[in-house]
């Protein structure tokens, strides 16, 4: 039998929009809406109705912010 091994780190993982809500701390309707913006990376298209997020764009996109804090001299974008 085999056993459940995680992913390789360069493995592509796929999240759903409640697990990238999770993960940004941010609703569906403002995920959504930053994603029209071009201001959050847009999910995969997958079927007709089913869309996922590359989970390694949205980390990188965490880190942009991040960046972007430091960059600011750690303050609060307003």
């Amino acid at each position: 039998m085999s056993e459940h091994q995680p992913p390789p780190p360069d493995a592509l993982v796929l999240l759903d929009v409640h697990q990238v809500r999770e993960k940004v701390c941010l609703g569906v309707s403002t995920i959504y809406r930053m994603v029209n913006d071009g201001t959050f990376p847009k999910p995969v298209p997958l079927a007709p109705r089913t869309v996922r997020w590359v989970s390694a764009e949205i980390d990188a996109w965490i880190a942009e912010k991040m960046a972007a804090r430091q960059a600011a001299g750690g303050k609060a974008a307003a």
